[in-house]
């Protein structure tokens, strides 16, 4: 499914199956964003450190959960252009690919305890902010809404450590579908930014 110079077919398909991925992932942060509203309080936007600490904790996670993968040599760039290297996937073995399986979430205990400088910092953000995060709901909020406001703080973390893990596949592999295609788009987005800094100026 490589881009080769002069193939339409597979241009088009590779380029199709990345819109839909990408397209996704904006249907994820969309849900997320949803069942955060619905879970926690009505109050909870005149809070924002709640959701600070939420994505905090989401952040140090799902930078874990990266690291947790069995597979984590494989987002290196050697591998990620390879022609025949791991992310040569379709779009359905892709998908398998970005949800965190057994062997992932096996290794987040040993990477967050004994994963070295990395790990123990990861592993104090992420306690820091879900414990921060936890008292601040008892603190703010009263019965139900302390309930509500608690179960607000994990699933945004947890949604956030999901969508930090899909995201970091989805770029690995849109990278691997593209090949040389990738360092055009690259600079045409830097030039683009670059042409638009001076616009501003």
């Amino acid at each position: 499914m490589t881009i080769e110079a002069g193939s339409i077919g597979p241009a088009l398909l590779a380029s199709a199956s990345a819109l839909l991925a990408g397209l996704m992932a904006l249907a994820l942060v969309r849900l997320a964003a949803a069942v955060f509203g619905a879970v926690a309080p009505r109050d909870a936007v005149a809070v924002p450190i709640l959701h600070v600490m939420g994505l905090a904790g989401g952040l140090a996670l799902g930078i874990a959960l990266l690291a947790a993968t069995p597979d984590a040599a494989s987002f290196h760039p050697g591998e990620v252009f390879r022609r025949d290297g791991p992310w040569m996937l379709d779009l359905r073995d892709f998908l398998a690919r970005s949800v965190p399986g057994p062997a992932t979430l096996h290794n987040l205990a040993a990477v967050l305890l004994g994963g070295g400088w990395l790990g123990c910092a990861l592993a104090w953000v992420a306690a820091l902010s879900l414990a921060g995060g936890a008292a601040i709901a008892l603190l703010g909020w009263r019965g139900p809404a302390r309930l509500r406001a608690l179960l607000a703080v994990f699933t945004l973390s947890a949604w956030t450590a999901l969508l930090i893990h899909y995201g970091a596949h989805l770029l690995a592999w849109i990278a691997a579908q593209l090949n040389f295609w990738t360092l055009a788009v690259l600079l045409l987005l830097f030039q683009h930014w670059r042409y638009g800094k001076r616009a501003a100026h």
